[in-house]
């Protein structure tokens, strides 16, 4: 039972860390063709108050 215990350790760090190495790999794809923006290089924005339309303040 232990062993199999540490088989599947070993067997979900590795298929984590080639997940992982997917993801940076498509993430960095998407970047150089402007699709996805890491929020740290977005404009700084305050928050604003939303506003309800009119018929939703009834």
């Amino acid at each position: 039972m232990i062993k199999q215990k540490e088989w599947e350790e070993r067997y979900n760090a590795k298929r984590k860390a080639q997940v992982e190495a997917a993801k940076a790999a498509i993430r960095a794809e998407d970047m150089e063709k402007g699709i996805f923006i890491p929020v740290s290089q977005l404009p700084k924005q305050e928050p604003r108050k939303a506003t309800l339309p009119a018929s939703a303040a009834v």
